[in-house]
Formats: structure tokens, C-alpha cells, sequence
């Protein structure tokens, strides 16, 4: 079992395709001492970790992990029973189930259940050892995650977000270099931020706070990719309520810095790209919309990270969105400047295209592509072209935007009677 267990912890810190194949010979290799002797704790959670960790890779890439999910809960089902009085088999149960329910999540299923029944998980092993700080920040992930899905049908839990931070506040007095509970609770008091911005409130102190506890996990593990890629989101972030541009420009600078560590270290995920691509476009329309300057130089090499990331991960939904939303803003801004974009916002709409085929349920991407069609017609209008096409499926995208929120049709009225009348003429 020492060969497994080396795999299993080799397989978990190697990337690519190596990682991948030692945590598989692991899985393998507990299989077969598990014929062997069936009633060895130890072999079942190792196998269930293995299972685990290469179905959390597996997610990360756009890869189905569902069943080496269902399998790892399997296998921790029969380490329970063997030992039910095991703190670690119980929250590593619990955890698995969260994986699964994050999953499930993201792909618009109702995973509440799951996250009960980690919950459940989580509380009895607590029970069991409540001094155990991996275990605590366990419990606090589940709250977050669950919440998470409860915001998705308008609902925001309070009291999940303050027993997360609570667990994360114990996990790190039990072991002040908890990195995965530094990181957890980074991410909790980026969620306060983001409320009180979306409330019109001052987020900087959430930011600021974040930032440092992503910085002391950092200082654990200084190749935490995931705790890179967070800092750098965050700062990005942080970057619209600094108070002087040399802090503004600060920011937004450390934010892609830490963009292009995290795809130095792990250059074949998807999402890093995306972030990046994203840091890049904050910055550039950050500079445009304060200070007036040319955002082109920041918003070209965004689109670039977009355009890798969806090679890396064609079913990226955010990243076709992220650069389909870009090309749709930058037209407008070349047509401020009397610039023909109708290529541009072709590509807008081609883009969203993509994006829609992959979430034809998310109204924002409807107001987009409605959006960049309205700017294509009017285009093709001034050039004395036919724009009636491009009119009607501004009318069905912003119609369907309305239909799946009713909130957004006072912001797309004045364009739908635009076309409207255009289409009279």
C-alpha cells in the first residue's frame, strides 16, 4: 500500500498528463489490494482519495468527473461501515459529495440534497474531532458551495456565509498555516465584497482582507495555483474602488502578474486564461472610462487569453462569453470613433453564438448578442445594406432576455422600439 499512497500524493502535485496517470495507477493498485483484503479501512479511503483528486482535475478541464465522484462515495460508504466511529472516512465522504454537488450544480441540476448530506457528513465528523482544523474548513466549504446554489434562485443564506467564516476562523487558530481554510475564507469575504458592491456599498476592506489571507496561504505553498488565480480575480476586482490610479494601475498590474504565474505553473487549464483575459479587459476599460484613453492596446491581448482558453476547453461558456462581450464593446468603441466594425461585431455575434448553444438559459448572454446585432444593423444601415435581419434578432434576443428576467426590460425597451420602427421604414 506505501506504492499507492506515494502515487496518490505524487499524482496530486504533478500536472498534466503524468499527474493523471499516477493517480490512476493508484486507483488501480488499491483495487488490487482490496481483493486481497477487503476489510482494510485504509485501502478504501485511499482509493476513494485518488478517485476524488483526479475527478476534481478531471472538472477543472471540462472533463465529466460524475463517476469517479459516485465511485470515491462508494468506496468511503464501505469505510464508514468498517469504522464508523472514523472521523476522516466521514469527512472525506462528505467532501466527495460536495464535489459532486458542485458539479452537478454548474451544469444547472438541483444538487441540494448533496450538499445535506455532506453537511451531515461534515457535523458528524466535527462531532468526532472538533480539534481536527482540516476538517472544520471542510465544513465551511460546504456552507459556502451551498449557498452558492441557493443564490442561483435568487436566495442569499446569511447565516451560511457566517457559519463558514466561523468554521474557517477555527480551522486557522487550531493550524495558522491551514491553506486550504485561508483560502476558503479569502473566498467567503470576497462574496461580502461583491454584495456590498452590488448594494452600491464601499467593498474595499472585504478586497483587502481577501487578498491577505490568499497572500499567507500563498506563503505556505507558493505554487497554489488555485490561491494564485483567486488573489489575481480579486485584485482585479479591487481595482475599480482604488482611490488614485497609481493604486488603481497597481492592482490591476499584480492582478495580471498573478494571471501569468498561475499559467506559468499550470498552462493547461482553461479557466487561468480566462482570468487573465478578463484582468486584462478590467484594466483596459478601467483606463478608458476614467482617464479616457485608448483601451485597445489592454483589450487585444484579452482576447488572445479567450481565444486560448477556448482551445484548451471549447465548452468554456465564460471565456466565449468573455470574448464575445469584448468584440461587442470594442465595435461600439470603434464606431464612437467613426471606424467600420461590422467584422468586429460579427465576430461578437459568433462568439456568443457559442456561448448561447452552451447556456441558452443565461438572459445576459441574449442582451449581449442583442446587443452587438443592434450595432451590426445600424452599421449596415449607414452603408446602405439590408439591416432588417439584424433587427429581428435583436427584437427575439432581447424578447427571450425578458422572458427568462422580467427585471431586464426596462433596460432594453428604448432598442427594441428602435427596431421596431427601423423595420416600419
Amino acid at each position: 500500500m506505501s506504492r499507492a499512497a506515494a502515487k496518490l500524493n505524487l499524482g496530486s502535485w504533478t500536472d498534466g498528463a503524468q499527474g493523471d496517470k499516477l493517480l490512476a495507477d493508484a486507483i488501480t493498485d488499491t483495487g488490487r489490494a482490496l481483493e486481497l483484503n477487503p476489510r482494510r479501512r485504509e485501502t478504501w479511503i485511499l482509493r476513494a482519495d485518488a478517485r476524488s483528486n483526479l475527478g476534481v482535475r478531471m472538472d477543472r478541464r471540462g472533463d465529466d468527473p460524475i463517476s469517479l465522484f459516485e465511485n470515491a462515495i462508494r468506496d468511503l460508504d464501505r469505510a464508514v461501515e468498517l469504522s464508523p466511529k472514523h472521523p476522516g472516512a466521514r469527512a472525506r465522504r462528505g467532501v466527495t459529495r460536495m464535489n459532486l454537488a458542485n458539479t452537478l450544480r454548474n451544469r444547472g441540476e438541483d444538487s441540494a440534497a448533496l450538499y445535506q448530506a455532506a453537511l451531515k457528513d461534515l457535523d458528524e465528523a466535527v462531532e468526532i474531532n472538533s480539534s481536527d482544523a482540516e476538517i472544520r474548513a471542510w465544513r465551511g466549504d460546504v456552507y459556502v458551495n451551498w449557498a452558492r446554489l441557493k443564490a442561483r434562485s435568487g436566495e442569499n443564506p446569511p447565516e451560511f456565509y457566517r457559519s463558514a467564516v466561523a468554521d474557517y476562523d477555527e480551522a486557522i487558530r487550531s493550524n495558522p498555516r491551514q491553506a486550504q481554510a485561508l483560502k476558503s475564507r479569502a473566498s467567503v469575504r470576497n462574496q461580502f465584497a461583491n454584495d456590498k458592491a452590488s448594494r452600491g456599498e464601499n467593498p474595499t476592506s472585504d478586497y483587502e482582507a481577501a487578498v491577505a489571507d490568499y497572500t499567507r496561504a500563498l506563503d505556505v505553498n507558493p505554487r497554489d495555483v488555485e490561491a494564485l488565480d483567486a488573489r489575481g480575480v480579486t485584485r482585479s476586482n479591487w481595482s475599480a474602488y482604488a482611490t488614485s490610479r497609481d493604486r488603481a494601475e497597481e492592482l490591476c498590474r499584480a492582478a495580471v502578474d498573478d494571471a501569468t504565474e498561475t499559467i506559468r505553473l499550470a498552462p493547461g487549464v482553461a479557466k487561468y486564461r480566462d482570468h487573465r483575459g478578463t484582468s486584462r479587459k478590467n484594466w483596459g476599460a478601467l483606463r478608458y472610462e476614467k482617464w479616457g484613453e485608448d483601451p485597445l492596446p489592454l483589450f487585444e491581448p484579452a482576447l488572445e487569453d479567450y481565444a486560448q482558453a477556448v482551445k484548451l476547453n471549447p465548452r468554456a461558456v465564460e471565456s466565449w462569453e468573455g470574448s464575445g462581450s469584448l468584440r461587442m464593446h470594442m465595435g461600439i468603441l470603434l464606431m464612437d470613433r467613426g471606424k467600420d466594425a461590422r467584422d468586429v461585431l460579427t465576430a461578437a455575434v459568433a462568439d456568443l453564438d457559442r456561448a448561447i448553444v452552451l447556456a441558452p438559459k443565461d438572459p445576459q448572454l441574449r442582451l449581449y448578442r442583442g446587443t452587438a446585432y443592434y450595432n451590426r444593423g445600424r452599421l449596415r444601415a449607414a452603408y446602405h445594406e439590408d439591416a432588417s435581419g439584424d433587427f429581428r434578432e435583436v427584437l427575439a434576443d432581447y424578447g427571450e432576455a425578458i422572458r427568462l428576467n422580467s427585471a431586464l426590460k426596462a433596460d432594453v425597451e428604448q432598442i427594441m422600439d428602435d427596431c421596431r420602427r427601423r423595420l416600419k421604414e
